[in-house]
Order: C-alpha cells, then structure tokens, then sequence
C-alpha cells in the first residue's frame, strides 16, 4: 500500500538524523554570525587604523607647523642681537676693546638658552667673546666662516661639536665689514638641545624628535641630540616630498638618526632657508591599536559568549522541537494506522453482511438491491483506506469505481461514459453521495433500456460556483415518467441528498436526466487529478 501525505514527509528521515540536521542549521548560523562579527571587527580595526595614522599625520604637520614658528622668532632674535653687536662693534674698528666683552654679555643675555657668541677676524681667530675663561679658537677653515667671508650677509651653519668643548652647537654668523671691507665675523652658538623645550612643550610622546634642517640637507638642530652631523639630502624628505610641497607628512621605515620607523611632518620656515621637521614613531599606530583590540577583544568575548549562549539556547529548542515533532508523528502514524484498520474492518464486516444476506432465503431482485447499497457503502471505506486520506474523499475516483461496478454487475449492453472532474469531499458526505449514485445508475440499468434495449448512460460531476458541485447522470432510455410509483429508491434518495444539504431533480430530455446539486463549501476545494 502507498501512503503520502504529512506523516510521509515527517518519516522521511531518522528521528537522529534530523535533530543532527537542526543542530547543525544552528552552529552553521551561529558561525556565520561569528564570521559576520570578526569581519565587522576587522573593518573595524582598519578604519581604526587607517584613522589613527591619518590623525598621527595631521598632528605631526601640525607640530611643524608650530616648530616653524618658533624657529623664524628664534633665528630671527639671534640675527637681531648680531646686528646690534655689530653696530656695538662699529665703535673699535679694530675689533679690540675691554668693554665690548660687557656689551657683548648684555646682547646675548635677553636670548633663549645657554647661547654663547664670538667675534672673528678677517682670519677667522678669536678677538672677543662672553666666554673669556675659554681660550681663543680660530674658525677660519670652518664652512659657514667661509661663506661669510665669501660675503653672505649673515649665515645658519650645521650642527658641529665645539672645538673646547663637548657641546654640540649649531653657529649663527654675521659678516663684519666697513667700506666694504671683510672685517670678521660675529658667530652665536646655539646648543643643539635648545628645542628640548619645544619637544616637552608638544607632548609628542616617547621616541618622537624635533629636527631642523637646512634646506641643502644639512641638519642643524636635533632633539634628541643626534652623536653626528647628518646629510639628509638624499633622503625622501628631500627627493620626493618637500619638491612636490613645502608642507605635509609621510612615513619613513628608518630614520637616517637612529634607524627607526617614524610618521615625519615637515615645513619650510618662512623666509629662512631652513625645515623645520617632526618624527612620530609608528609605534604609537601599534599602541593605539592594541588599545583597540582590547576593546574589541572584550567586545568580542561578550558577544561571543553571548552568541554561545544563544546557540546554545537555539539548539535545546531544536531538540525539543525535534523530540515534539517526533512524538507527533508517531502518534499521527498511530492514528492513521487505527482509522487504515477501522475502515478496513468496517469494510470486511460490510461484506460479511453482504454474504449473511446473500445466503439468507428471500427474494433475489431484494436481496440483489440490498447488496448492491451494501457494496457502495463498502466502496467508501476500501477507498479511505486505500488512498490513505481519512479526511477527505476524491469523489470522481469513487464515483468512477462505483459505475464501474455497475456496469460490471448489469452487463456490458448498456455503455457507460463517466465525465468527471476533481471534488474533493468529507467522510460524512462519501457515503450518502455515494449511495444516491447507486440508486440513480442502478435504476438507470433497469428502467431505461427494457427489453435488452443499447443504450448510454453518461455520468458528470464539476463544481459549480462558490462552494458547491453538481453530479448529472443522464439516460438515452425510455425516458422518465412522471406518474410512475415511487418505491423505497426513490425514497432512499430524497432522504439521503435532504442528509447533505442538497437538492435534486428528475426530468425527461430524451431521456430521463437526475442532476443532484450539493454543498462543499466547508470541504477542501477542488484538486488536480
């Protein structure tokens, strides 16, 4: 026997096998909700991090910005204070005299830091400075006296270390001349380590450095204070950048000073052949990014556990569902296998009644009327049980099957033409229905062709409007006659179609014609044969 249906599609699969199923639906879903976050997560480390270097760049060209500012002011209170010891200068011709030492105490005295100065002869040897405990120094091989010698106005030479001292200094020069004449030169030392304030001041952080350079590459003054005089101009800094604009910021893998990784801003000091440069390490993208991923780290480990959480959650209702639906469907399969063995009894018991009566003494053409009722009766339950639905009943399949018992048990001298198409109707109306088919087709074979007469008998059923059907059964016989005795089929009738709610008729049309119209509005509609 073939079953379908719901209990079918529920028993399709072991009971285990379909939890492992939903259990596996679950973690599927919650490892692409993990996949999903640990993306997020990632987008968001990368923005974080492409945000952070885009703000270390700005704070780094910011902080040149204002390092440039504070050099121009610087370097222009240095050439200020040479112009003033020249015009103290122009009274000793000779660059010689007791009291210009004093004079010279009192113009380096109101300048930033330990800034000592120096005045030089046309030969570059030393004739006056605030530091006479220091013996005389001659810096007439030294570059920057050179170019003032040469006859630059006033010169910014690189960083150097002092020749009667260990300090790094960066030199200030001025020319001193009278008629044109190449007098010598005034030279203020600035110690390298004069921009430590300004780097405490910005706040850059560790290993961060402020730099300044002259435009030839040459550093001037550094902080942290570098072991050597550097050359920069084969540098980035000097090739790519500062050609293209005289402001902004890029990364460096190694400084050319110590040989780390730093985010550099930069800028041109207006007016000075001078860059002022900043150094960010990279270390802080590192930092601010592990601060990042602590966030999300936490973040992620209470989502996660969350996430688990309700996976957790998901899959014990899968489980309960899944225990649910099977004991559902062992109780439907129970069910259906009482309702398959309660119509088959009923079926067996109907043909037991059928036999008793057969041999039970009487008249034959009675005995032949109530059998033949017995058999539609037993139609209706051999179709439920066969076809599995115990709801509902296709009625053109049993409507079909009835004729054709019919036309089996009366002969083959009358044809039979079933046009019928899908009704689907209740239990409780099969049988009635069925019924009243056996009286009509019945009365059809022996009323309407006497004699052995040929004849048709069509049979049609179509649903007709919003919940209702129409059953026609149709004669070419003798036709209906309406003064005719009614007798216990008739009677029969009228009872079991006032049973369904319906109404019928009989009227002659060149043959006799019954057409039963019944309701179905409560039943399942129509469905494909």
């Amino acid at each position: 026997m073939t079953t379908g249906g719901p209990a079918a599609d529920l028993n399709a699969a072991p009971p285990e096998k379909r939890a492992s199923r939903s259990v596996a639906a679950a973690l599927a879903l919650t490892a692409l909700l993990l996949v999903l976050v640990l993306s997020l997560a990632g987008q968001f480390i990368w923005q974080s991090r492409k945000d952070a270097r885009a703000a270390v760049e700005a704070r780094a060209a910011s902080a040149a910005y204002l390092a440039s500012t504070h050099i121009r002011w610087l370097i222009e209170a240095n050439l200020q204070a040479l112009r003033r010891i020249d015009e103290a200068l122009d009274a000793s011709p000779d660059l010689h005299g007791g009291g210009i030492v004093r004079g010279l105490d009192t113009e380096v005295g109101a300048l930033p830091g330990a800034v000592h100065v120096w005045v030089f002869d046309a030969d570059g040897d030393a004739v006056l400075t605030d530091e006479p405990e220091l013996a005389p120094a001659g810096i007439g091989d030294r570059d920057y006296f050179q170019a003032l010698k040469a006859g630059a106005e006033w010169h910014i030479g690189p960083l150097v270390n002092g020749r009667r001292t260990a300090r790094k200094v960066f030199p200030i020069g001025r020319r001193i001349e009278r008629g044109g004449e190449f007098l010598g030169a005034a030279i203020i030392y600035v110690p390298a380590d004069l921009l430590a304030q300004f780097w405490q001041s910005m706040d850059l952080g560790p290993g961060s450095t402020v730099g300044l350079l002259r435009d030839d590459g040459w550093l001037v003054a550094r902080f942290p204070v570098p072991e050597r005089t550097l050359n920069l101009a084969g540098y980035a800094l000097f090739t790519e950048h500062l050609p293209k604009a005289a402001e902004g910021s890029y990364e460096t893998p190694a400084s050319p000073a110590d040989g780390r990784p730093r985010i550099v801003g930069y800028r041109r000091v207006e007016g000075l052949p001078l860059v002022t440069v900043i150094g960010i390490p990279t270390s802080v993208l590192t930092e601010d990014l592990r601060s990042r991923l602590g966030e999300i780290a936490l973040m992620a480990a209470f989502f996660g556990g969350a996430l688990l959480l309700v996976s957790l959650w998901v899959v014990k209702l899968l489980r309960q569902e899944e225990r649910a639906r099977d004991a559902l469907a062992v109780a439907l399969e129970e069910n259906r296998m009482l309702l398959r063995e309660v119509h088959h009894r009923v079926k067996n018991n109907l043909q037991t009644v059928s036999s008793l009566i057969q041999l039970q003494p009487g008249d034959p053409q009675g005995k032949s009327e109530l059998m033949r009722r017995i058999a539609a009766m037993t139609a209706v339950h051999e179709h439920i049980y066969g076809s599995d639905q115990f709801g509902q009943v296709d009625l053109a399949d049993y409507v079909r099957r009835l004729v054709a018992g019919l036309h089996d048990g009366y002969g083959p001298g009358v044809e039979v033409r079933c046009e019928l198409e899908p009704v689907t109707v209740g239990a409780d109306q099969a049988l009635p229905l069925g019924l009243v088919v056996n009286e009509v087709v019945s009365n059809a074979f022996k009323h309407a062709f006497p004699d052995g007469r040929a004849g048709l008998i069509t049979v049609t059923l179509a649903p007709e409007g919003a919940g209702h059907a129409v059953l026609r059964v149709r004669d070419d016989g003798v036709g209906y006659q309406p003064g005719r005795r009614v007798g216990m089929g008739s009677r029969l009738i009228q009872g079991l179609v006032q049973q369904i709610g319906g109404e019928c008729e009989f009227r002659d049309d060149h043959g006799t014609v019954f057409v039963l119209r019944f309701p179905s509005a409560d039943l399942p509609t129509a469905r494909a044969a």
